[in-house]
């Protein structure tokens, strides 16, 4: 069974609600688990994990168009004490207006490609694992994040080393800006709004799976390292569940493969998000002035065993540092008392 993931029945449910009131889509929660759901499972009828293990954050996020961009992200500093886990689910969730209840929005597997996670170590840096994933929602829609966030923004670290000069910041800037563009190029390969899965050319396996029927559709930049996610359009819905259509699709060079039980009676459109994870799994994204991610430390930078931001030269004038008092009225001025 392959990594997947659906928006939940109570989550379309949710959706159609806030188009219906003009409400603000308000993601509250992500969370991880060690939990399996077997093949047959349809992962829009989960509504909660299979089996907890700890608290996760929104690292990176963004709506453009119809489609939402989310990083469901877990640090192993976040949970110190817990041991060693692996990770085979995730849910995001988001509040239902009506009730104030939190309601899981997507439910995520991944299948047999579970993943080990190391226990928190004072000695050793953290371990942390990020899944993105692009789902078709309506533009209509507003979306806001109320969630706990990874890591820390842009903004902020520039806020901090400002005060050790403009220089700093300057060469601080240029590598980010290098590394950006290298992560950008590796992160969405391709959005496709009018993807259409034929009726004709489906083939029996014959070789006696769950899923006999398949079908390849040709998609033009598609690669054996790139996550295929497909959201099919309302009026197709019928067909691909009379047919029994499988959530697992398969990356190839050039194409995806589709699996059903049995061949759809007419053709499918919907949408088509091709995901790159840069050939060596999951990136910790790279942080920009309204994403959060993470950041390398520059010149005249570096970090204590105890992880302070610090100046490198111990011999830093007082006059160049910020006192307690500047700081306070800093962050009164910026996010009040």
């Amino acid at each position: 069974m392959n990594y997947s993931f659906k928006v939940t029945t109570a989550g379309r449910a949710l959706l159609a609600e806030l188009l219906a009131t003009g409400e603000e889509l308000e993601i509250t929660r992500a969370a991880v688990g060690s939990g399996k759901v077997s093949a047959e499972q349809n992962l829009a009828d989960m509504t909660d994990l299979v089996k907890f293990e700890a608290e996760a954050t929104i690292a990176q996020r963004s709506h453009k168009d119809n489609i939402l961009y989310l990083t469901v992200q877990y640090s192993s500093n976040s949970t110190p004490g817990k041991g060693a886990f692996y990770i085979g689910e995730f849910i995001i969730q988001a509040k239902q207006p009506s009730t104030g209840e939190n309601v899981t929005l997507i439910y995520a597997t991944l299948g047999d490609y579970i993943q080990p996670v190391n226990a928190y170590s004072d000695t050793a840096a953290p371990d942390i694992r990020s899944y993105p994933i692009a789902t078709v929602i309506s533009d209509e829609i507003s979306v806001s994040i109320t969630a706990p966030v990874g890591l820390i923004t842009y903004d902020d670290l520039k806020s901090a080393v400002d005060q050790w000069g403009d220089d700093y910041v300057a060469h601080l800037e240029q590598e980010l800006e290098e590394i950006r563009e290298y992560t950008e190029s590796r992160s969405i390969s391709a959005v496709i709004s009018d993807f259409s899965i034929p009726s004709e050319g489906w083939m029996d396996s014959q070789d006696g799976s769950e899923y006999p029927y398949y079908l390849d559709v040709s998609v033009e930049g598609c690669r054996v390292d790139t996550f295929p996610a497909i959201s099919l359009d309302k009026a197709s819905q019928p067909t691909a569940k009379e047919a029994e259509l499988s959530s697992s699709v398969l990356s190839q060079d050039g194409s995806v493969r589709l699996y059903a039980k049995k061949a759809p009676g007419s053709s499918l459109t919907g949408s088509l998000v091709l995901i790159a994870n840069g050939g060596g799994g999951f990136q910790i994204p790279i942080a920009s002035e309204s994403t959060l991610g993470a950041v390398r430390i520059g010149k005249g930078l570096k970090v204590t065993p105890e992880g302070l931001l610090t100046p490198s030269d111990d011999n830093v004038d007082e006059s160049d540092v910020a006192a307690d008092s500047e700081v306070d009225e800093l962050l009164k001025n910026e996010f009040g008392s």
